[in-house]
């Protein structure tokens, strides 16, 4: 996090001393899709409510998968360097097939909303018109919300809906784009990239929000351990009923790799 902030300080001081140097500066707007890259697969025990069941099969998944928009400030220093800073806006949407001992049948989709902020260099070719382009830099979440919603058949409680919400750790990742732009005129111009995102963050805590049997709300019938879920390194709770249980954290993959379109609006 240390160095994180020391890279956004250093861009904006470099940013600062371009703008005094007359560099060209400008806004950028941006919006695509990204796709699964760098899959993870979860394994061992699950719960579900009041039952735990050993999984058999967990379908692979990242989930930096969905609709990016994006707002960014750049400047470029000269015709080929350049730095920006972007923040984007992600929501995905990932369905997964879950195969649970004991379990005839069981569907999981996961819904994830996340912000992520993100400085980069930009290098550009620099030709009039038409350029290609590349940037590179570190990417952080900044928010993420992460919604599980569990639909299954269980052996003796019958159809089970439950819904979990996961909090995770903040960790910087890398961010990497290939593009080209073209220059309809001296202040406006179109770009069209392709993305790639590399990061994967660790679980610190899962809570149970809705737990329903055969359509009947259930969830003030669970314990504590039975509705929360504490992430750690090294279990070492003695399984008190009273307290949130304890899982191994693994981390989760968010990687993605993507298509934008977008606009560069120059000052």
């Amino acid at each position: 996090m240390k160095q994180f902030i020391c890279t956004i300080f250093c861009l904006f001081l470099i940013s600062i001393c371009a703008s005094q140097m007359h560099a060209q500066s400008f806004v950028s707007f941006k919006s695509g899709y990204a796709f699964e890259f760098n899959k993870t697969a979860s394994s061992g025990q699950l719960y579900l409510g009041a039952n735990e069941y050993v999984v058999e099969q967990l379908d692979a998944a990242s989930y930096g998968v969905g609709v990016h928009v994006g707002l960014g400030v750049g400047f470029m220093l000269s015709e080929n360097l350049g730095l920006q800073v972007a923040a984007d806006y992600v929501r995905g949407l990932v369905e997964q097939d879950i195969r649970l001992q004991g379990v005839s049948t069981t569907n999981l989709n996961t819904t994830i909303t996340q912000i992520q902020l993100s400085p980069m260099l930009v290098i550009s070719t620099g030709a009039e018109g038409f350029n290609l382009y590349s940037k590179t830099g570190l990417l952080l979440p900044v928010m993420t919300d992460f919604e599980k919603e569990y639909t299954a058949t269980l052996p003796n409680d019958g159809m089970l809906l439950q819904k979990e919400t996961l909090n995770f750790s903040t960790k910087i990742g890398l961010v990497g784009a290939i593009g080209f732009l073209f220059s309809t005129n001296e202040k406006l111009s179109i770009f069209l990239e392709a993305e790639a995102i590399n990061i994967a963050l660790k679980p610190n805590s899962n809570e149970l929000t809705n737990y329903e049997q055969n359509g009947i709300d259930k969830l003030s019938e669970l314990t504590t351990a039975q509705k929360n879920i504490d992430y750690v390194d090294q279990i070492t709770n003695s399984g008190n009923s009273n307290e949130a249980r304890q899982a191994l954290a693994t981390p989760v993959s968010f990687s993605s790799f993507g298509i934008n379109l977008g606009l560069n609006i120059y000052f």
